[in-house]
């Protein structure tokens, strides 16, 4: 079955163009139901904005946006933590959770470098290892469903734009380009894989992105890719085909033993999540 918001019976210039209001009137409406200004510029505004944009584009909708180096964020977090005295490990696996009637009370986690054990107690353990979660929760005896969702990305070898670029249509592949310091980012996609350790980037995505970037900003075709990449999202466990459709909301999991799993949510989200972890 499919639902939708409105049905249009008759495919000529009416019907079409109906659709076509639709869908722009649906985003704007979206956009100021929850307090996102909007602009609507006509393709010349759009063009003296973006010079690289399609000059094909018919019209464009501007809203506020930003990127941002998802690295850095993490370590100025993690150093923000040590300094208000919290300890980090990095390279290392959590191989073990140490049990002590029943109850989660540490684990032991290996240096991938020297290969040292280390046991470390603690009075809770927060799972919030993304893609990893079910296989950590397991250690434990515990169970985190998940749908994993591996996404790639393209990085250019300078800056197509100054701003960023999203096709305004249902989520789909390549659809969104991203200015971050000298280079630019375009992706995504969505394939459903059932091990975060066993992932790969096709030649097929790669030309799909491309492809679908190039429809936004002509140039991206005869620009040179210096590299791709690949995450995986950590999604609710849902039924339906494609991973796009599920809900990107997070939940928190108390496994009743000392241990808590947080899942789902997105990069955007991660403030609060942590916000309502540590609650």
């Amino acid at each position: 079955m499919i639902k939708t918001d409105v049905i249009i019976i008759g495919g000529g210039a009416t019907g079409c163009g109906i659709a076509r209001d639709l869908a722009r009137e649906r985003f704007l409406r979206s956009c100021e139901e929850i307090g996102i200004p909007t602009e609507i510029m006509s393709s010349t505004k759009a063009l003296e904005l973006v010079p690289n944009l399609n000059p094909d584009t018919e019209e464009a909708i501007k809203v506020p946006d930003c990127s941002i180096d998802p690295f850095r964020l993490c370590m100025l977090n993690m150093r923000t933590s040590e300094i208000k005295g919290g300890l980090s490990f990095i390279r290392h696996k959590v191989t073990e959770i140490v049990k002590s009637h029943g109850r989660c009370i540490g684990v032991k986690a290996t240096d991938a470098a020297s290969g040292e054990v280390k046991e470390i107690h603690a009075n809770i353990i927060v799972n919030a290892s993304g893609a990893w979660t079910n296989l950590v929760a397991g250690l434990a005896g515990c169970e985190v469903p998940l749908t994993l969702s591996k996404g790639s990305l393209v990085i250019t070898n300078h800056r197509l734009t100054d701003m960023v670029i999203n096709r305004l249509r249902p989520s789909s592949d390549g659809d969104i380009i991203v200015p971050n310091e000298a280079v630019c980012l375009a992706g995504t996609t969505s394939l459903m894989v059932e091990d975060p350790d066993k992932i790969s980037i096709g030649p097929d995505e790669v030309d799909i992105i491309i492809g679908e970037a190039g429809r936004m900003i002509p140039h991206f075709n005869q620009t040179r890719i210096i590299r791709a990449f690949s995450g995986v999202r950590p999604l609710l466990k849902s039924q339906k085909l494609d991973s796009r459709e599920i809900s990107r909301g997070f939940q928190i999991i108390d496994h009743q033993n000392g241990m808590y799993s947080i899942v789902g949510g997105k990069l955007t989200t991660f403030r609060l999540m942590a916000e309502k972890m540590v609650d």
